[in-house]
Order: C-alpha cells, then sequence, then structure tokens
C-alpha cells in the first residue's frame, strides 16, 4: 500500500477506530462494551499492523490528528517498556503484546482524570486558531472596505493522487505561494490570500481551498489570475495539478471538467470568513463528512497571509 492511501485510508480508519475506544471508555454502566470494542480492535491492528507502522515512521517528524497522536505516545511509551526496538516490528507474537499493551494504556488514559480537560484544552486551542483568523480578516476588510474574492480549488489529477503524499502537496502548495508574491499580476491588486489544505474523505484526495482577497478598484480580470496559478500550480506539482473551474471555464487548459457540487462547501462561501464558519461546524467530526487532515507536516493546514 503506497504512504498516500495509509495516509488517507488508514489513518482516519484508526483515528475513527481509536474515538470510538474513546467513547466506549466513557460508559461506566457496560464496561463488557468497551471490551468488545477493545478485542475487535485489537484484531485490526494486528491484521493492519504494517500500515499504521509506516505510517508512523513516515511520518514521525509531523504532528497528527489528536487521536493519532494519544495512539502514537502509548505505541512508542509501550515499545520502551517492551524492549522493542524504535523500527517497525514484524514478529506476530511482537506484535501482538504490544497492540496489547498499548490498548491497555489506552483504557488508563481513556479513564484518566485530566483527560477530559486535555481533550477540551485542544479544541479550544483550534477555536483560538478560527478566532485569530476571523479577527485578521475583519481587519483587512476594515482596510480595504468591501474587497473583491475570487476562489480556486486546488488538486491533484485524479491519475495522479497516489504520487502525492501530504508532505509532497504542502512543499508543492509552499513554492507556490513563494513564486506567487512575486507575480506582478498578483501584487498589482491583491491584498492577501487565504488557504485551507483539506483531505476529502469522500473522495479520497487531497485538495485547497484558495481565496484571493483583491482591492476592488485595482483588481484585473479573473482570467488574469487563473493563468498565473494555473501555471504556478502545474510547474510546482510536475504538471500533476488541475484546478477546479467555474461551469464558464472548463475550455482552460489546465482544468479538469467535475461536478461543482462534489467539492464540498464549494461556492456555498463567498469569503473567507464565511468560510471559517463552515469550517469551525466541521472541523471535529470524525466521519466522512469532516475534511480535516489527519497528518500534519510543519505547514499549517489553513492561514491568512498578507502580499505585501
Amino acid at each position: 500500500m503506497c504512504l498516500v492511501r495509509i495516509e488517507q485510508d488508514v489513518a482516519v480508519k484508526l483515528e475513527q477506530e481509536i474515538h470510538t475506544l474513546y467513547l466506549a471508555s466513557k460508559n461506566t454502566t457496560h464496561d463488557d462494551q468497551f471490551e468488545i470494542k477493545r478485542n475487535a480492535l485489537a484484531k485490526t491492528l494486528v491484521k493492519s499492523h504494517k500500515d499504521w507502522q509506516i505510517l508512523f515512521n513516515q511520518h514521525r517528524y509531523s504532528r497528527l490528528s489528536f487521536w493519532l497522536e494519544i495512539f502514537r505516545k502509548a505505541y512508542d511509551l509501550e515499545k520502551l517498556q517492551l524492549n522493542l526496538p524504535s523500527s517497525m516490528i514484524y514478529d506476530e507474537k511482537s506484535v501482538q503484546q504490544l497492540i496489547e499493551h498499548v490498548l491497555n494504556r489506552l483504557k488508563k488514559i481513556f479513564k484518566s482524570s485530566g483527560f477530559l480537560e486535555q481533550l477540551t484544552a485542544h479544541h479550544e486551542k483550534q477555536n483560538k486558531v478560527f478566532h485569530r483568523l476571523k479577527e485578521h480578516y475583519i481587519k483587512l476588510t476594515q482596510m480595504h472596505v468591501d474587497p473583491d474574492h475570487e476562489y480556486f480549488y486546488l488538486m491533484i489529477y485524479p491519475d495522479c493522487v497516489d504520487h502525492v503524499d501530504i508532505l509532497t502537496l504542502m512543499k508543492a502548495f509552499s513554492s507556490l505561494e513563494k513564486n506567487l508574491k512575486q507575480q506582478r499580476v498578483v501584487t498589482s491588486g491583491m491584498v492577501a490570500y487565504f488557504y485551507h489544505i483539506e483531505h476529502d474523505r469522500k473522495r479520497q484526495r487531497y485538495g485547497i481551498h484558495l481565496y484571493f482577497i483583491l482591492n476592488r478598484h485595482l483588481r484585473l480580470p479573473r482570467l488574469n489570475y487563473l493563468d498565473v496559478i494555473c501555471g504556478l500550480w502545474q510547474d510546482q506539482t510536475l504538471g500533476m495539478g488541475v484546478i477546479q473551474p467555474d461551469q464558464a471555464e472548463f475550455s482552460y487548459p489546465c482544468f479538469e471538467s467535475f461536478d461543482p457540487t462534489e467539492v464540498e462547501g464549494y461556492q456555498l462561501c463567498k469569503d473567507p470568513l464565511d468560510y471559517l464558519e463552515y469550517l469551525c461546524a466541521n472541523y471535529y467530526l470524525t466521519d466522512s463528512f469532516s475534511n480535516r487532515l489527519s497528518v500534519f507536516p510543519d505547514k499549517p493546514d489553513l492561514g491568512l497571509k498578507l502580499i505585501s
């Protein structure tokens, strides 16, 4: 299994399973339900141990989602306590023993008095990020009254999605950002841009929501910005990048024909403030309706950047 599939399939399923196990641990009146879920999860983890161990090994320097991070910390601790090597474990007996210890550790963590506070603090920290971005955007609109916006959805061509993992995608977008500020078309009338890097869990692909925030008195027609974005995204992804357009733009060279309703939130949000409100309501879900990343390399998954 390639790394992209591990990031998008294995990581998401493991995240959901750990969250489900936590919910079962809260039901103190039916402890047997926890054991049933725990035993089922143990079997699943044994079967898929190579995949999730690859996830932790390949992303040992990356931040993971809350539930995956809890699992990884328990996994690393139990490996130390069992005197197992820091590399991947292949011996079936050692794997089974390790998983039993990890699940026992998780039960203790979930039932500890401070865990709920830890979970609450995690949510509050993310809410502060949303709040700061909203405040920053509102200040921008006070300086540039009634700005214009152009929206783009950047993704990877469907036949190439398995070749671009999250780290590669973020590096490509970071390079696009650096080059973006050197384009005269952009610097002439663009004030800032807002982005959100997502994992579309329904369609198993990465995508980037990108809003240009423009001075309406200095802006150029949309096609000028499209030309810049298409060229930069194609260059930074070695020709694998595409942009999903408005219906009237299907003939543009680097577009992939699509149904606009396929993009979660597509044209639902007229500006970054709208989009942040939409994101707040869906960010913490652990089912297919959440497009939150499970793996976070160094770059933040969303941000508001000034051009000047």
